[in-house]
């Protein structure tokens, strides 16, 4: 019986951890994480294959896709049919299919957020600035 439980409570874990906590697509202020659960699928950054990867899963753990080598990403949002992700210290965005790979901006980002059709974020200097999702439209912060 001990051990059914520690089982449960590990699979709880993991689920809890995979999610993000919470701070998936449907989350109120827009914030990403290493992970991202939509109606249908679970995006999420793995090690696994030795490389760092984007990857995508049913939400029952069936069908697992890997969608793009990315190096060492930190963030990852849904929004609109995208991911959009930091890796070495820039913002991309890449279709849920994998294609159309895009760098959105040269600013070393730091804390990216997604709200309604604009990326606000924080490059290393301190500036805040916003920009349009498709990168274009970049206006500094005052």
């Amino acid at each position: 019986m001990r051990k059914i439980i520690s089982i449960m409570l590990a699979g709880v874990l993991a689920v809890s951890l995979l999610a993000g906590c919470g701070g998936g697509s449907d989350s109120a202020n827009g914030a990403g994480n290493i992970a991202e659960i939509t109606d249908e699928r679970i995006y999420y950054v793995s090690r696994n294959d030795g490389n760092s990867s984007i990857y995508s899963m049913k939400t029952d753990g069936s069908d697992k896709q890997k969608i793009s080598d990315v190096l060492f990403p930190i963030y990852i949002h849904i929004f609109d049919d995208k991911i959009y992700y930091v890796s070495d210290d820039s913002l991309y965005s890449i279709e849920l299919s994998g294609k159309d790979k895009q760098k959105m901006s040269e600013d070393k980002i730091i804390f990216p957020n997604i709200v309604d059709d604009k990326i606000f974020y924080m490059d290393e200097e301190g500036n805040y600035y916003v920009m349009k999702l498709d990168g274009t439209g970049k206006n500094k912060l005052e």
